[in-house]
C-alpha cells in the first residue's frame, strides 16, 4: 500500500486483513513510520500479504527517508510484490495528490502500472454525493483520470467505517481485483531487476534536472555579470 499521509493505508491494511494490526487515526497525521506487513489466510487456501507503507510527504521525515523504506517492502513481500494499492482519498484532487503519485512512479517504474490498484477510500463521501467513483473521477483533474486509463481503470473503493457487513462487501471486491490482475499478469510480479532499471532511469532523470539547473545558474549569473 503506497500514497500519502493521511490517506487512509493503514486503516484499509486492517480492513484487509480484518484485524486490527496497523495503527491509525482520523486526524490525518500519519502514525506509520516503517514498514510493517501482516498476513491473513483468505477462503480460497491462499495467504494474503498486506504491508504498510510510511506516507510519502509526511512533515516529519524526508522524502529519500520516506523513498528508502518504502523500498525496503520489495524485500519483505519477496517473492512480490504482485500488486500495488496506490492509496487516495476521495475528495480534492490536489497537487500535492499528482506529485505523490509521480514521485512513486520514479520511484519504482513506469512498469509499476501493470500491477497498481488505485484504491478510493472515504466511499461514504461518494453515497452523501449520491454520486459512483466513476462519475466522481469525470470531476477529477486531467492528471488522475490519465493515471486511471494508465492503470487500465483498475480502481476500487472502501468505507474502512462501514459496519461489517459492508465492509466485506468492499474488501472482498479489492481482493477480487487484485486476483483478476495476478491472473492477467500470469503470476508474474514486480521485480528486483525492475526497481534497478527504474532507479538507473530515476538517477538520469535527477542528473539531467540537475545540469538544467546548473546552466540555468551559470546563465543568470553572466547576465548579472554583463549588466543585463
Amino acid at each position: 500500500m503506497l500514497g500519502k499521509t493521511g490517506a487512509g493505508k493503514s486503516a484499509t491494511g486492517n480492513s484487509l486483513l480484518q484485524t486490527k494490526l496497523f495503527k491509525s487515526n482520523n486526524y490525518g497525521a500519519s502514525v506509520t513510520v516503517d514498514c510493517k506487513f501482516g498476513n491473513r489466510c483468505l477462503d480460497n487456501g491462499k495467504k494474503l500479504v498486506v504491508i504498510d507503507t510510511p506516507g510519502i510527504f509526511d512533515t516529519r521525515k524526508s522524502n529519500l527517508e520516506t523513498s528508502k523504506e518504502v523500498i525496503r517492502c520489495i524485500g519483505l513481500s519477496a517473492p512480490g510484490p504482485h500488486i500495488f494499492l496506490f492509496v487516495l482519498k476521495i475528495g480534492r484532487f490536489t497537487q500535492e495528490e499528482m506529485d505523490t503519485i509521480q514521485h512513486l512512479k520514479d520511484l519504482f517504474g513506469e512498469n509499476v502500472v501493470d500491477y497498481v490498484v488505485i484504491l478510493f477510500t472515504g466511499k461514504d463521501s461518494l453515497d452523501i454525493d449520491d454520486m459512483t467513483i466513476h462519475e466522481h473521477i469525470q470531476h477529477c483533474p486531467p492528471d488522475l483520470q490519465s493515471l486511471v486509463a494508465q492503470c487500465r481503470g483498475r480502481i476500487a473503493t472502501i468505507n474502512n467505517r462501514a459496519k461489517p457487513a459492508e465492509l466485506a462487501v468492499d474488501v472482498k471486491a479489492i481482493i477480487d481485483l487484485m486476483a483478476d490482475i495476478v491472473r492477467q499478469n500470469d503470476g508474474k510480479y514486480y521485480t528486483g531487476e525492475m526497481f534497478e532499471g527504474a532507479e538507473r532511469a530515476y538517477q538520469e532523470k535527477l542528473r539531467l534536472l540537475e545540469e538544467e539547473k546548473n546552466k540555468k545558474e551559470r546563465e543568470l549569473l553572466l547576465l548579472i555579470l554583463l549588466g543585463l
